[in-house]
């Protein structure tokens, strides 16, 4: 897709500086931005707040969304006024809808492989199956009954769908991996925004990428991401009824297991371990090596090479000690009141 500067402007409803011509190809995910880092060329930027402005002010390739008072941090920017009577999240999520491909199912026909899709060498596709248009399945590879594989999805090799499986438009999963029955790859993430009474569905554009060699358990979501990739590395292994949301980055060699929840922008690096139940609150990093013992509740960045418990966790020898105190604490109320009975009686006297 392709946009000027000023035709995008025209259509987020706000001002623009900077060449009128300047073509927008697509969208791209700040949160990804690391201090120093440099826009890329052709591509959108969301700066919503003075500290991102000023680690990624003076760019010439790119263009910023931003508020008024940033606007000279930038060569080309579109800029909403800060008293506007439309927020700058409402200039956004009208930029998303425009660079959201066509996602409308093709018209099937009663086939269930579409005629411009490819499937490889001895892969088999059972009856109730759905290829639709444009999906690239490669060789070796199994496709059960009731899966569907939508528009512009691929797959690698000796990749196993099992039966309800769906893998979303454009998603990509790798060789050598199985999804199991009713999982689901490219979900929409969970984005809203509320304004002036009206509540906004934000579109979640960006796809899920899964490495070679993944397990996806049963009943199990991955949602895509709002603008750029949702994240599965090579030899990951997920179980069943997990939940991975949106801008997630899911490292090699991790495990996570049923039923454990992670909130947006999660990362987790190689090699970590998240135990049953466990739940992670947005934008936390869990290190590497890191292990997250069942039904933990995870708040902040933890460190490599440690095992957490508790809600809120904590390094699990802390909270054994917490705990070896609790059934201690009405034995302990009694005697600090007795002691703050005894005091006040001396004070009296």
């Amino acid at each position: 897709m392709e946009i000027t500067l000023e035709e995008l402007s025209k259509l987020c409803e706000c001002d623009f500086t900077g060449d009128p011509t300047y073509k927008v190809l697509s969208i791209c995910d700040t949160n990804r931005l690391v201090p120093g880092a440099k826009f890329k060329e052709n591509c959108l930027y969301t700066i919503e707040n003075e500290k991102l402005a000023e680690t990624v002010s003076k760019q010439v390739m790119g263009v910023a969304l931003c508020l008024s008072q940033f606007q000279d941090n930038f060569t080309n920017a579109l800029v909403v006024a800060k008293n506007a009577e439309k927020s700058l999240r409402i200039s956004f999520i009208k930029a998303l809808e425009f660079f959201d491909p066509d996602n409308k199912p093709a018209d099937m026909e009663g086939i269930h492989i579409h005629p411009d899709s490819e499937v490889g060498a001895n892969t088999r596709i059972y009856p109730g199956a759905v290829i639709m248009e444009g999906a690239r399945i490669g060789d070796n590879c199994v496709v059960y009954p009731g899966a569907v594989v939508e528009n512009m999805a691929q797959i690698g090799n000796d990749t196993v769908v099992r039966s309800g499986a769906v893998v979303g438009r454009r998603c990509i999963v790798g060789n050598g991996c199985t999804l199991f029955e009713n999982s689901v790859i490219g979900s929409d993430g969970f984005g809203y925004h509320d304004e002036a009474g009206v509540r906004y569905k934000i579109p979640q554009i960006g796809i899920v990428r899964i490495h070679d060699h993944v397990d996806i358990g049963a009943c199990t979501t991955i949602d895509r991401a709002t603008i750029e990739d949702t994240v599965i590395d090579e030899h990951t292994k997920i179980d069943n009824q997990v939940q991975v949301a949106h801008n997630c980055l899911i490292g090699k060699y991790v495990y996570i297991a049923g039923k454990a929840s992670l909130s947006g922008s999660v990362i987790v690096k190689d090699g970590a371990i998240l135990a049953g139940g466990c739940g992670v609150a947005d934008h936390v990093t869990i290190a590497e090596k890191c292990i997250i013992l069942a039904f933990t509740g995870v708040h902040e960045n933890t460190e490599p090479k440690k095992t957490y418990f508790g809600i809120p966790a904590r390094p699990v020898i802390k909270m054994h000690r917490i705990n070896s105190i609790i059934d201690k604490l009405p034995e302990l109320a009694k005697r600090v009141k007795a002691i703050e009975t005894e005091v006040y009686k001396e004070d009296k006297e």
